[in-house]
């Protein structure tokens, strides 16, 4: 294809798209989505075809260059793939689309770039959603061939039903300079644990799960999703601050860690004082980062099995007693063979993330159609930030305190232990 009939393409792409633009808000980032889009940002920096030192998949996305060859054929390149460099040419036009992976964060959307700057947020086709893959028909504008240079100009949809909008907003609020300045950072130092108290790295709302037990939510203050070291401040050195550019987004949480160990921060910690977020770490208890991320996995091991649960039900995919009407079943029966991450375990358990866990389903069918209840809790105990977990055939992911109750193999919770209104069981956010 020459360059004037190029053109033609994008001019008719973009006439029917600006005609039918679609008039709601402009889209806002959930925290869960803004390392994706960094991800889209530093590409955009990047000297076409060179690949980026680090892979959004650790962050819950699938990141993928659509683009052709040199003889003008489609090619996708997954950023995954280093055995296949140079593929795409890098002298036309070319997309970088972040899709969320299964375990990602349900309320995560695709995000898409071109070498333009433009930055989409986008849902796939509603009656493919869960199966669906991306294609050059994904990003091509109605109406004109389903090449890579008939790219959407603006919000619409595009030739495959895929819906996008411009985030116009979010490619101006990148730059926004947040500030987190520390304070007490010397009753951290004197912690029992081995760390140094200089340069904490404070992440505001990122993170590819739901919940982590350290996070702190803060998307009541003015502030945006960034990640930054802190460095000392020059009023004391009991004092560092942190800054970056932040993004405006939904749903943002606060996390500090100081290398392996992580801070348990409560509300009255954090203020927001003179256009700064202030941390205050003088009566902030620590635990190690390890650990607390091993409690954020096996909640999300029980928020995700309680969703599979849930759709073999609908699907009938258990039905033994022939009724037609589907039952719940163990983790070997309802979960795919790809999302068997766990070990067997004495007594019928399951191990994951260092934590047992336990699926109690009823023996008779007509009951196995209507409850089921799941645990987990540490498979060792480690002290008083221990946590265990319970989801039923409700969804809701609980949580109550496991210390001196329910860690270890001889700490089981029973199957009516969800039910016990003195455990003290949460629902998780």
């Amino acid at each position: 294809m020459d360059v004037g009939t190029r053109m033609r393409h994008l001019l008719v792409a973009s006439l029917p798209l600006l005609a039918g633009c679609l008039v709601a808000q402009q889209p806002v980032l959930h925290a869960s989505e803004v390392a994706a889009y960094h991800h889209l940002r530093a590409w955009l920096e990047e000297t076409p075809g060179v690949r980026l030192a680090w892979s959004p998949f650790q962050l819950g996305y699938d990141a993928a260059v659509f683009g052709v060859d040199a003889a003008g054929e489609p090619r996708v390149d997954r950023e995954q793939d280093n055995r296949r460099p140079g593929v795409i040419d890098a002298q036309r036009t070319t997309v970088l689309l972040c899709k969320p992976i299964r375990d990602s964060w349900h309320e995560a959307r695709l995000l898409c770039t071109n070498r333009s700057g433009r930055v989409f947020v986008g849902r796939p086709p509603a009656a493919s959603a869960r199966n669906w893959q991306p294609s050059v028909a994904t990003f091509a504008a109605p109406g004109v061939p389903a090449v890579i240079d008939n790219l959407l100009l603006e919000s619409g949809t595009a030739q495959d039903g895929t819906t996008w909008e411009r985030a116009e907003s979010l490619e101006g609020d990148v730059l926004t300079e947040q500030r987190v300045r520390f304070v007490g950072l010397g009753a951290v130092a004197k912690a029992p644990f081995p760390l140094v108290a200089s340069f904490p790295l404070v992440e505001v709302g990122l993170g590819r799960l739901p919940w982590h037990p350290a996070w702190l939510r803060v998307d009541h203050l003015p502030i945006g999703s960034l990640r930054a070291h802190a460095h000392p401040a020059a009023a004391s050195r009991d004092e560092e601050i942190a800054k970056g550019p932040g993004i405006a987004a939904r749903g943002l949480h606060l996390a500090v860690r100081f290398g392996g160990v992580q801070a348990l921060l409560r509300p009255e910690d954090v203020t927001f004082v003179d256009g700064e977020l202030r941390v205050d770490m003088a009566r902030a208890t620590v635990a190690a980062a390890d650990e607390l991320d091993d409690q954020a996995w096996a909640a999300h091991a029980l928020r995700l099995f309680a969703q599979d649960q849930l759709a073999a039900r609908a699907a009938n995919r258990i039905d033994r007693d022939r009724d037609g009407r589907g039952e719940f079943g163990q983790p070997d029966e309802v979960l795919a063979a790809n999302r068997r991450n766990y070990q067997p375990a004495p007594n019928g358990r399951f191990l994951f993330r260092n934590h047992l866990f336990a699926v109690h389903v009823p023996a008779a069918a007509d009951d196995a159609e209507q409850r089921f209840v799941a645990y987990a809790w540490p498979a060792k105990a480690h002290g008083p930030h221990d946590l265990a977990f319970a989801v039923d055939e409700r969804g809701t992911v609980l949580a109550c305190p496991a210390h001196d109750r329910f860690a270890g193999h001889d700490k089981e919770p029973d199957r009516a232990a969800i039910a016990d209104s003195k455990s003290g069981w949460k629902p998780l956010p």
